[in-house]
């Protein structure tokens, strides 16, 4: 029969040494792909099953299906796209019923009887109301939007239009400011002119276009810069604005998962593609890792591993948490930087473990 035990007697002298019976002496096995290939079978099921957030043992896995694990309330400019990621891009449109921010102009603007000041001079949809508003003939004059303390917005193809009018309606041109005292020119002059037009209709193929803009501004103006002579009957102005694509750096911050022990390492699997540019990875993406619901994270260093289905995968294993205050409300924040019209990062799915 075939031994299954080592005798004393098979050893010879010296050949076993404490240093082979140490802990270290046999290299330990790196689980780190497999960590890595089950939350990408994660995200595979999740997109597959149209699953929202779902937990595995000291693990959780969200591709975003649906935004029910994500924490919105702690998260900041993301925007979750119908495509199934998390980015900071906000598609242009035009502003509606915009009766937030306060209008003012200059006392030289006139206004209809019973139209009264400011009535529907935003609106993205061409519309007209009779007997609106005009500057009077031969003054200086401005129409300004103030958006308020700590609001900004970024506008370009904007317009300034006009509807019963005169062939000459002189030269404007727009500006912004985050202080209602230093302004900036956005583009050049412009002039507004025009073969006079029936009342109740807007010139709209006469409108001065606001172009090129991608500051964020607190306050928008329109402004007379010369060569208003005459009234005659005036102008119904109207501001039409469309706020410009964005692209916002994002915090996204996971709804917090409960561990059964206190875990003192955590990884981090993750997939990204780009919308627009190349992020840098730990430069424009970085990933985070909390032990104590949020009130404290840990840095983790992001490798590429690779692709899966055209996205790029990113991993963090065996993060060292245990220095966090003690606790097992467990979250990821994932945040981008550098984020432009130029540079979209969009976050594709992410797989957050303990141990």
């Amino acid at each position: 029969m075939t031994r299954t035990t080592i005798r004393s007697e098979d050893i010879t002298a010296g050949q076993v040494k404490a240093a082979d019976l140490a802990s270290d002496a046999v290299t330990p096995f790196d689980d780190a792909g497999l960590q890595t290939d089950i939350a990408i079978l994660g995200f595979k099921v999740a997109a597959n099953g149209s699953l929202s957030k779902y937990n595995l043992v000291d693990q959780t896995i969200d591709a975003f299906e649906d935004a029910t694990g994500i924490d919105a309330s702690a998260s900041t400019d993301e925007i979750r796209n119908a495509s199934n990621y998390y980015s900071g891009k906000q598609d242009g449109a035009w502003v509606t019923g915009d009766r937030t921010s306060t209008v003012t102009a200059t006392t030289d603007m006139s206004w209809a009887t019973g139209s009264g000041p400011f009535v529907d001079v935003v609106n993205g949809v061409i519309t007209y109301i009779t007997g609106q508003s005009w500057f009077n003939a031969s003054q200086t004059g401005y129409m300004r939007f103030d958006h308020g303390s700590g609001n900004t917005e970024v506008y370009s193809n904007s317009r300034w239009l006009y509807g019963w009018a005169s062939a000459n309606e002189g030269t404007y041109k727009w500006q912004g400011s985050n202080d209602a005292l230093s302004w900036t020119d956005i583009g050049g002059n412009f002039t507004l002119t025009a073969t006079p037009v029936a009342d109740n209709v807007v010139r709209t193929d006469t409108h001065a276009t606001m172009t090129s803009n991608t500051t964020a501004y607190r306050y928008y103006q329109c402004i007379y810069v010369s060569g208003n002579s005459t009234n005659d009957s005036g102008r119904r102005i109207q501001m039409q604005f469309y706020r410009a694509d964005l692209n916002s750096n994002i915090t996204l911050i996971s709804n917090a998962t409960t561990a059964e022990a206190t875990p003192t390492k955590g990884d981090l699997v993750m997939t990204y593609t780009n919308g627009a540019g190349t992020a840098t990875v730990n430069t424009d993406i970085k990933g985070w890792i909390s032990r104590d619901d949020g009130t404290t994270y840990t840095q983790a260093t992001l490798t590429d591993d690779g692709d899966t289905g055209g996205h790029t995968i990113l991993t963090a294993h065996d993060l060292d948490i245990s220095g966090q205050p003690s606790g097992t409300s467990m979250r990821y924040k994932i945040t981008t930087h550098n984020q432009s019209v130029s540079k979209e990062t969009r976050i594709q799915a992410v797989s957050l473990g303990w141990s």
